[in-house]
């Protein structure tokens, strides 16, 4: 939609971070907010101060893009997106990954978190969920910690407080002390039940870690029903009677995937019961809702 002459005149004035003649509070900076350009050699070309009021305001907001849409902090020294970002703004002078990283991101989190602090604030009890997994590219597990309760006004909430990282030989009186800090920072008391405390089997933790430090700290617990669900079905899989049909489960699959045809057949008949199609394969690997998602879809 093209912009009308006077929202354009509006415009020019707040780039410039000057008032708007004959408008009363027009620069979309914010009443309190004075941003400060430099002149560069370029003309009238423009660039705003790293520490300006202007700058800091986008640089928060391209920051918490990143974070909702949970991509990499470096995504600010591509190409592709600077070149969005001066599109819609060729004042703006791109700093690197690091300094959205040291000067940007503490302060969100820190805003994040007296959001999150004012939520809790009068809940009495709540469940604090304990995942753990581990990753694929480094000898490393996590744990994250998400919390959930009924606010003040009797509708549930969850917020996700930290995620810890993990050796294959973590300490047990360390994790005691990084969750006794934890809930510290979060101002949680021991009433609090945990769930969802059971590591998966190929986390390579040891057996017992986190529930002994649950312990420890004489934090009440009870088991996930989820995790041991998929307990069970990972056990049942392996079941040989189960192996086996599996094996013609994937078998299956891949002649589908090999044969035009009838892949193009299959597939159209899933779209037509706005249904997804098959996946281009099915490993050995694969979890129980997977194998359960694709024995639908083949039904």
């Amino acid at each position: 939609v093209e912009a009308s002459p006077e929202a354009r005149r509006r415009g020019n004035y707040a780039r410039r971070g000057a008032p708007v003649p004959g408008v009363a509070n027009a620069s979309p900076i914010g009443e309190s907010e004075t941003a400060t350009p430099v002149t560069t050699g370029n003309g009238n070309q423009q660039t705003w101060h790293w520490h300006s009021s202007r700058k800091q305001q986008l640089a928060n907001h391209i920051t918490r893009s990143l974070v909702t849409d949970c991509l990499p902090i470096g995504t600010v020294e591509g190409p592709g997106f600077q070149s969005l970002i001066k599109l819609l703004d060729p004042n703006f002078e791109f700093q690197t990954a690091n300094q959205f990283r040291i000067q940007v991101l503490p302060s969100l989190v820190q805003e994040e978190k007296k959001r999150i602090l004012t939520s809790l604030n009068g809940v009495e009890y709540c469940s604090l969920t304990l995942d753990v997994w581990k990753s694929r590219e480094v000898d490393l597990c996590y744990l994250g910690v998400a919390c959930h309760f009924v606010n003040l006004e009797w509708v549930v909430d969850s917020r996700y407080l930290a995620t810890l990282e993990l050796t294959q030989n973590q300490d047990a009186d360390d994790l005691t002390r990084r969750i006794q800090r934890l809930m510290s920072d979060w101002r949680l008391t021991v009433r609090w039940a945990v769930t969802g405390s059971t590591s998966p089997e190929n986390s390579d933790l040891p057996p017992g870690l986190i529930n002994n430090a649950l312990s420890a700290i004489h934090l009440p617990q009870v088991n996930c029903l989820a995790a041991a669900l998929q307990h069970a079905a990972n056990k049942a899989m392996q079941v040989p009677a189960v192996e086996a049909a599996l094996k013609r489960i994937r078998t299956l699959v891949n002649h589908v995937q090999r044969t035009s045809d009838l892949r193009i057949k299959i597939q159209d008949r899933l779209s037509s019961q706005n249904l997804p199609g098959l996946p281009s394969s099915l490993s050995r690997n694969a979890s129980w809702f997977q194998v359960y998602t694709v024995l639908q879809r083949l039904q």
